[in-house]
């Protein structure tokens, strides 16, 4: 007669002791478990004054009045936009000059 080991049948075939015996699911081995994470956590909150700073610093590196952005405006509005003739053309256009080459 063959005694059955004291093992508990996976489906991945592979045999698993039974709870109790063996390392367990925590702690043991040569680590001792987990441990304590570390890190130095969140920074501090900025204060009023150093938030002002920062805006007042990103608002010099792009100066932008109202004059300057209507100017903006206007170029790009002066400029006409291209239509889906005008590209047609212009790639018709652009592939006779390839092909004649």
């Amino acid at each position: 007669m063959i005694q059955k080991s004291n093992v508990v049948k996976r489906l991945s075939g592979a045999p698993r002791p039974i709870q109790g015996q063996g390392r367990g699911r925590r702690g043991g081995g040569q680590r001792g478990g987990r441990g304590g994470r570390g890190g130095t956590g969140k920074p501090k909150p900025k204060t009023a004054k150093q938030l002002d700073a920062e805006m007042d610093a990103f608002l010099k590196t792009q100066p932008k009045t109202a004059k300057e952005l209507d100017a903006e405006l206007d170029n790009y509005t002066a400029t006409k936009p291209k239509t889906a003739k005008d590209l047609d053309a212009e790639l018709d256009n652009y592939t006779k000059e390839k092909e004649t080459a």
